[in-house]
């Protein structure tokens, strides 16, 4: 992964090719994002046909986890159309599989961060991490609606919370300075 880096991809290829299969579809997966990030766009996708189906769904995983990357770069990018292509594709690989906590972070990345809300009722654990991230994706969309309704179920979990009040700080900076303040109160 540190050939595709530092843009070597085609040695970073042939690097993943010799790697044991339940690794290499994730160094597949960043060695696609990576592609991605510097507009290689087509190549990026060629990468990903390379990750093997596999029977414990970590490969689909891994596919679905690089689409959503990929999908916020082309947003980056102002390149809309294309990112709602990947975007789709990400969430039909996510419920292939049925992740539904990756499922709402790619909805929530998206900017559906609504539908995001509805999958977190189906998380079965982990929602000590879980919550956050799909914050994180509605924090970084602007989506403060969605992100203030998840603020109450984070409430029951530490971790969750304190990654939470950061992110609202982002969220609103103009408070940020009060937000640290009772975060300090309350600790």
């Amino acid at each position: 992964a540190i050939n595709a880096l530092i843009g070597n991809f085609d040695e970073a290829l042939k690097i993943a090719s010799r790697i044991h299969k339940d690794e290499r579809a994730w160094v597949l997966a960043r060695i696609a994002v990576c592609q991605a990030r510097i507009g290689q766009f087509e190549p990026a996708f060629e990468t990903l046909q390379k990750i093997k189906y596999s029977q414990e769904q970590k490969s689909e995983l891994h596919r679905a986890w690089a689409l959503k990357e990929i999908a916020l770069v082309q947003l980056e990018r102002k390149h809309t159309q294309a990112a709602k292509n990947t975007f789709e594709k990400a969430i039909e690989v996510a419920q292939a599989i049925h992740v539904d906590d990756l499922m709402a972070v790619i909805l929530a990345s998206a900017g559906f961060g609504n539908l995001a809300l509805k999958k977190i009722d189906k998380f079965p654990f982990y929602l000590n991490d879980n919550f956050p991230e799909v914050g994180l994706a509605m924090c970084k969309r602007g989506d403060t609606n969605n992100f203030k309704k998840l603020l109450i179920p984070c409430a029951y979990y530490l971790d969750a919370s304190y990654r939470m009040c950061g992110y609202l700080a982002g969220l609103y900076p103009q408070i940020s300075q009060s937000i640290v303040e009772v975060v300090k109160y309350l600790c």
